[in-house]
């Protein structure tokens, strides 16, 4: 999933440098929950407690930059039937 990610971002005309940091943030998601393998169950309020995480250990556009990788790479997901429910749409719903 991760390759064919990689792909479509590639054939969206992004730049190799935007692609290789989108790559990068999300790998460093599926570390941080664990488990990689388990990619297309992750629990919405995993992506808050990486927000948490983040936002502790990096500025404010590092943090934007990193929610909105894996944000691409869950859009990728649902729009290719790889996850019946977009965990984003549960995401910071009471803030």
């Amino acid at each position: 999933m991760l390759e064919d990610f990689k792909l479509s971002l590639e054939s969206q005309k992004f730049s190799e440098d935007y692609v290789e940091k989108c790559m990068l943030e999300v790998k460093l998601f599926l570390e941080f929950c664990g488990d990689s393998e388990n990619i297309i169950n992750i629990n919405p309020a995993a992506i808050e407690q990486y927000a948490v995480y983040l936002d502790e250990t990096q500025n404010f556009m590092a943090v934007c930059r990193a929610i909105v990788s894996v944000k691409s790479f869950y859009d990728f997901l649902y729009s290719k039937g790889g996850i019946s429910e977009h965990p984003f749409e549960r995401v910071f719903k009471e803030v």
